[in-house]
C-alpha cells in the first residue's frame, strides 16, 4: 500500500457534475511511514514560493543564466540552489532525518534501541472508587509496573492520586507532595508550587523501583471529591519538564474540585481540558483515558470533555466496569506508536486547494494539521477543491509529515504523487474508488458523534448512503459502481447500529460516555479496517 492514494486515477481537467457526488479525496496511511524508499540524513531543499519539498533530482536543471536551479512544479517559482543541496538518491518518496540525538546513535550493524518512554499514572481515590473499583484498578497498575519492569526498566514512573487534594508521588517510599486549597483553583500557584517542590530530573528508572512502587500502590485509600483537573495539569508539567511521555488517567466521577471543574453551567472547565489537550499534543505527551462505570451505568465522568486529551494527543479511550479495568490497561501497554508529534501538511498546484483533512487542528489550519501519536493503523483523509483549470497533463501533488520516531530523531517523510489530466468524465468515474471518500465521511460522523452531536453525525452518514446509491445505480460500469455497492451495504450497517445504540434505554451518563469512545473509533477508522468490517460480515 502507498502511503498516498487518492479516490480519484485520474482528474478531468475542467469540473465536472461527477465530482458532486465523487468528490476530489486522498488518503495518507501511517502503515507506510517507516517504509521510504529512500532515506537520507540531510535538511530539505523547500521551494521559497510554497514550501514544496525538492525529491527528485531530474527537476534539478543548469544554464549559464540561472546556474543550478530548480523550478517548482506546483508554483512554477526558481529556486537557485547549488549541486551539494540535490537530495542523493532522490525519487519521489524520501525520509529525512533531520537530526540524530546523542544518546541515540547506535553503532555500525547494531539495531536501533527504542528511547525509554517515561509514564505517569494519574488515578482516581476519591470517594466513589471505594472497593471493588479501587482492587481492580491496583491489581491493574501493579500488572501495568510488573510489565515495565521487564520491558522499559529504564524508563521513570511517577503516581499522582486525586480526591479532594492532589498528591503527587515521584519517589515511592517517600512523602508525597500533597496539593490543596486555594493552590488548586489557580494554574501558576499549582505550577509554581510544584516547581518549588519536585524536581523532576529525580524521577528514577522503574526496574530499579518497581517493588516499592507496587507497595505504594496496594496501600492507596478512597475517600473525599475529585480534583481531575489539577492532578491532570501536575501531570503535564512533569513530564513536558522531562521531554514528553505517556500519561494514563483514570477516573469514576466528575471533576469537581478546582481547575477544569465540571458540576457547573460555566465553559471553562471545558477550555480547560481543550488546552490542556493543545499542550499535551505540543510537549509530545500521549493521554489515555479510562472511565470506570458502576453497575448502574449512572456516574457521570463527562467523557467527551476529558477525551479530548487523548483524541488530540493519540491516546485511546476506555469505558470499562471494574472486571474490564486490566483489559484496558493491557491494550494500553501494547499501544506501539510508530510517531510521535505527527505533523501533516499537503502541497498542490495553486488551481488545487485543501478543502479539509481530518483529525484534531484541521479547523485551525485546512491546509496543515497535527496529528499526536500515531500507529501503524492510523489513516486521515484530504478533501480538495478546484479553484481553477487544470492546465498541464499531470498534477503533482505532495504529503509531508514531520514526525519524532521511538529512537527520539526527528524526520520529515515526503511523498509526491502525480495524477493524469483527462478529458473525459466517465474515464474519471470508471476509475474512482468511493473507499476513499466512504471512511472520510465516517470519521467526519465520528467526530460529530464524539460530541454528543448524534443527529448531526447519522446525517452525514445519510447524506453520504444517498451518495453511494446514486453512484452504484448510475456510474458508469466499473471501480466506482463496485465499490459503491459494496460501501452502501457498509454504511447502512453503520447507521442501523448507531440508531439501535441510540433507542437503547439507558442512563444519560453512560450514553454519553459510549459515545465518546466510539466516536473516536469511528475517527480512527481507516480503509482496512473497513474492509475487515465487510470479512467480519461474510
Amino acid at each position: 500500500m502507498a502511503l498516498m492514494r487518492t479516490a480519484f486515477s485520474a482528474l478531468t481537467a475542467e469540473r465536472s457534475e461527477l465530482e458532486e457526488r465523487m468528490p476530489l479525496v486522498a488518503s495518507i496511511s501511517f502503515e507506510e511511514l517507516s517504509k521510504a524508499r529512500t532515506v537520507v540524513s540531510c535538511q530539505p531543499v523547500r521551494c521559497s514560493g510554497c514550501g514544496a519539498v525538492l525529491t527528485n533530482p531530474r527537476h534539478v536543471k543548469e544554464d549559464e543564466r540561472l546556474g543550478v536551479h530548480w523550478t517548482c512544479e506546483y508554483c512554477s517559482t526558481v529556486n537557485i540552489i547549488s549541486k551539494d543541496e540535490i537530495p542523493p538518491g532522490g525519487g519521489d518518496d524520501i525520509d529525512f532525518v533531520l537530526d540524530e540525538p546523542p544518546d541515540t546513535k547506535e553503532s555500525p550493524g547494531s539495531l536501533p534501541e527504542s528511547k525509554s518512554v517515561d509514564t505517569v499514572a494519574v488515578i482516581d481515590t476519591s470517594g466513589s472508587m471505594s472497593f471493588n473499583k479501587l482492587d481492580a484498578v491496583k491489581q491493574s497498575l501493579n500488572e501495568t509496573l510488573a510489565d515495565l519492569r521487564v520491558n522499559a526498566p529504564t524508563s521513570a514512573f511517577a503516581l499522582i492520586t486525586f480526591d479532594s487534594t492532589v498528591a503527587v508521588h515521584t519517589l515511592p517510599g517517600e512523602a508525597p507532595v500533597v496539593l490543596s486549597g486555594d493552590v488548586l483553583r489557580n494554574s501558576d500557584q499549582l505550577i509554581a508550587q510544584l516547581v518549588e517542590m519536585i524536581d523532576p530530573r529525580t524521577l528514577q528508572p522503574v526496574g530499579e523501583m518497581g517493588e516499592r512502587w507496587t507497595e505504594l500502590v496496594t496501600s492507596l485509600p478512597a475517600r473525599g471529591m475529585t480534583a481531575l483537573g489539577p492532578a491532570v495539569n501536575s501531570a503535564l508539567w512533569l513530564l513536558k519538564t522531562r521531554g514528553g511521555g505517556r500519561l494514563v488517567l483514570l477516573t469514576d466521577g466528575m471533576a469537581n474540585v478546582g481547575l477544569g471543574t465540571l458540576t457547573g453551567p460555566s465553559s471553562s472547565g471545558r477550555d480547560f481540558y481543550k488546552r490542556a489537550a493543545r499542550s499535551a499534543m505540543d510537549a509530545g505527551i500521549v493521554v489515555d483515558v479510562v472511565g470506570m462505570r458502576d453497575k448502574s451505568e449512572s456516574n457521570e465522568m463527562a467523557l467527551d470533555v476529558i477525551g479530548e486529551l487523548a483524541s488530540s494527543s493519540g491516546g485511546g479511550i476506555y469505558y470499562v466496569s471494574a472486571a474490564e479495568v486490566e483489559g484496558s490497561f493491557r491494550q494500553i501497554r501494547g499501544q506501539e506508536f510508530l510517531g510521535h508529534d505527527v505533523s501533516l501538511r499537503l502541497v498542490t498546484p495553486r488551481t488545487l486547494e485543501v478543502e479539509r483533512i481530518t483529525g484534531p487542528g484541521a479547523k485551525a489550519d485546512a491546509a496543515k494539521t497535527r496529528l499526536g501519536a500515531v500507529t501503524a493503523d492510523r489513516e486521515v483523509f484530504i478533501r480538495l477543491k478546484r479553484s481553477g483549470k487544470l492546465e498541464k497533463k499531470k498534477v503533482p501533488l505532495q504529503a509531508q509529515i514531520e514526525y519524532r520516531d521511538a529512537q527520539g530523531r526527528r524526520h520529515l517523510r515526503v511523498s509526491s504523487i502525480n495524477v493524469d489530466t483527462i478529458k473525459d468524465a466517465k474515464a474519471y468515474a470508471k476509475g474512482y474508488d468511493t473507499d476513499i471518500p466512504t471512511v472520510m465521511a465516517m470519521q467526519e460522523a465520528g467526530e460529530e458523534y464524539f460530541r454528543n452531536r448524534t443527529a448531526s453525525s447519522l446525517d452525514r452518514l445519510r447524506a453520504m448512503k444517498n451518495n453511494l446509491a446514486t453512484v452504484a445505480s448510475s456510474a458508469p460500469i466499473g471501480k466506482a459502481q463496485d465499490t459503491a455497492t459494496k460501501n452502501l451495504a457498509f454504511v447502512e450497517r453503520e447507521i442501523d447500529r448507531l440508531s439501535k445504540a441510540e433507542s437503547e434505554i439507558r442512563p444519560k451518563a453512560a450514553k454519553a460516555s459510549k459515545r465518546a469512545v466510539k466516536g473516536l473509533s469511528m475517527q480512527r477508522m481507516s480503509v482496512s479496517q473497513r474492509h475487515a468490517e465487510d470479512d467480519d460480515c461474510g
